[in-house]
């Protein structure tokens, strides 16, 4: 075995340990270090430096000095070319990193440095090498930036940027993430990944230890040290790219074709990024075992644990895809894989939303009651054009088509959002879908217009069947037998292949800006105004058991439009998942319309038309 391959036997030993118990480390290493007591206590010393060192880079993964490296603080500050050393930041397999200042551009920056004993040997410099070369040919946001590559008499170094933050394994360690919290950091990583796979490198040690989160959002990829460049002709005769039966990596993380030390490709990064997901999401990986030996079977011939039934399907088939052992029947490319998390976010960002929001208004229950029994305001707005509510005394503007765009987008933003609280249930037990269909009873909820002549002929009540007259004032009386929680939204025309929504209940000026109401309280909205030109506008009433926070999350930034298209796609798919469901009973006497439903939200799409 090279000195290379003893290197990553002994990283990839430490990081098995670091998954077990510590009461379990040593029966593990005892078994499989067997006789070879060298390789035990390498492995012992990195487990000693882990308890005492704290990485801002990854999990320390080795304790060699380099010569004259800074091993007791007594010797700071030390330079090494142009970099000042201002303290260690963690050990790993291939080299020390270091808080540096660059003292050319008066910067601070990670210095990595390839330990002195280890530079005699010629792959081990290759290989530090390669990870230079491979992480600087990438150009991307989540990707670590490589400044500088270096070598001073003996010491080689990479200089890299300093990233603020915590690990993902630290982050984890904090307990699971929320769903849309974890599809976006995986997203981000896919991205990272595509890049690198693009200029044709393999990074084949995607682990959290291996990814860092910064407070500004930011996910940024490390360590490409196993990275390698995907096989061209001179790659076959490189003794220093690994090969055939050598295994690298991190047991937990590894493909089936990198356990069994097959050659890779990219796809082994999508297998690893999916065991990534998975654990961030339930805290489990889908692969486990008691033994290293008991993993790699289990990695080689069971099926993964799935994600429990109060995930989404879709998020579930996607991780199910990704980690398929065959790599022929993975995503094609990783970019894939992030396309089908993109789907989800917005249902899982609006459901995530629904809980904190149920949380909010539970706090807030007693101030939520008090004004849910004042009358509805009109409010004083205008949506590019569209039909905006306003005072009495005002002159009501126009209903223009981007109301109708307006209604549409708020309306599927509700229903994203209950769809997402529906599929993320546990986060909200109260909420889950099994207990709406046992107990939720009959919603029910009476509409209807009150329109004003454009002759100066007396107001007129209408239940939404009639023609309008053009420039005609009308607006909504509601009512229900139900407390709960009301949403009127106006949906315009579609723009660039876009549509547009306004919110048109509530908003601050109507009922405090609450979407609560009282059981058989008289809910009146302001006055709306159809255009001067025949046509139709689109309204989506909306009427909840409980309040749907992905219109609750956007109510107090309508001015009434919906600017954020992500959020109007998110409400229209939830308004739309709904609409379905509900039962309209017109009533030509008093000239009413009730609908009713058995979910526990209910929603009406209404069309106005109207015309010279």
């Amino acid at each position: 075995m090279s000195s290379a391959q003893r290197l990553q036997q002994i990283e990839d030993l430490f990081h098995a340990s670091l998954e077990l118990a510590p009461e379990q480390r040593q029966v593990y290493l005892a078994d499989v270090c067997g006789a070879d007591k060298e390789l035990l206590s390498e492995v012992n010393a990195l487990l000693a430096a882990h308890e005492s060192s704290n990485s801002l880079l990854h999990t320390p993964a080795n304790d060699h000095s380099v010569q004259n490296s800074l091993a007791s603080n007594l010797f700071l500050p030390q330079t090494i070319s142009h970099f000042q050393l201002q303290s260690l930041l963690g050990k790993g397999g291939m080299g020390e990193v270091y808080l540096a200042t660059d003292t050319k551009l008066g910067r601070k920056v990670a210095l990595k440095i390839l330990p002195a004993k280890f530079t005699s040997n010629a792959d081990l410099v290759h290989r530090f090498e390669r990870e230079a070369k491979s992480a600087s040919a990438l150009n991307h946001p989540n990707i670590l930036t490589v400044y500088e590559i270096g070598q001073v008499n003996d010491s080689h170094y990479i200089a890299t940027e300093l990233i603020e933050g915590e690990t993902l394994r630290a982050r984890m360690k904090k307990g699971v993430l929320p769903a849309d919290e974890a599809v976006e950091i995986a997203i981000q990583v896919a991205a990272a990944l595509a890049a690198a796979h693009d200029a044709g490198i393999v990074h084949r040690d995607i682990k959290p230890e291996n990814i860092m989160l910064r407070p500004d959002g930011y996910v940024k990829v490390l360590d490409f040290g196993l990275a390698k460049l995907t096989e061209t002709v001179h790659d076959l005769h490189d003794s220093s790219t690994t090969q055939t039966g050598m295994i690298l990596g991190t047991p937990s993380y590894m493909s089936p074709e990198q356990a069994r030390g097959q050659r890779v490709d990219h796809r082994t990064d999508i297998w690893s990024l999916a065991v990534v997901l998975q654990e961030m999401l339930c805290g489990i990986r889908p692969f486990a075992g008691d033994t290293q030996a008991d993993l790699m079977v289990a990695i080689l011939e069971r099926e993964p644990v799935e994600l429990a039934n109060n995930f989404p399907v879709e998020l579930k088939q996607s991780i199910q895809k990704a980690l398929a052992k065959d790599c022929q029947h993975r995503y094609e490319n990783v970019r894939q894989f992030s396309q089908s998390l993109k789907r989800l976010q917005p249902q899982l960002m609006f459901a995530s939303a629904q809980v904190h929001l149920q949380t909010s208004l539970t706090d807030k229950n007693a101030h939520i009651e008090s004004q849910a029994t004042q009358q509805l305001a009109p409010v004083d707005a205008t949506v590019r054009g569209a039909v905006p509510v306003v005072t009495e005394s005002a002159k009501p503007p126009t209903l223009r088509r981007s109301l109708q765009l307006g209604l549409a987008g708020l309306l599927l933003a509700g229903l994203i959002g209950l769809g997402s609280w529906y599929w993320l249930k546990p986060v909200s037990p109260s909420l889950t879908a099994e207990k709406i269909t046992a107990t939720a009873p009959v919603r029910q909820l009476t509409w209807w217009l009150l329109a004003e002549r454009t002759d100066g002929g007396a107001p007129f009540q209408s239940k939404g069947l009639d023609w309008f007259p053009n420039g005609a004032k009308f607006r909504f009386n509601l009512t229900s037998p139900q407390s709960g929680y009301l949403y009127l939204l106006n949906e315009g025309p579609t723009e660039n292949g876009q549509r547009s929504l306004n919110l048109l209940y509530p908003t601050p000026n109507n009922n405090g800006g609450s979407a609560q109401v009282s059981a058989s309280q008289p809910i009146q909205t302001g006055n709306y105004l159809f255009d001067e030109h025949d046509g139709e506008e689109y309204f989506w009433i909306v009427w909840a058991a409980n309040p749907i926070l992905a219109i609750e999350s956007i109510k107090a930034r309508a001015t009434p439009e919906i600017k954020d298209q992500n959020q109007s796609t998110a409400i229209l798919a939830l308004l739309n998942q709904y609409a379905g469901k509900s039962e309209s009973k017109p009533d030509e006497a008093k000239e009413q319309i009730t609908i009713q439903s058995n979910s526990e939200i209910l929603v009406s799409y209404v069309k106005l038309k109207h015309r010279n």
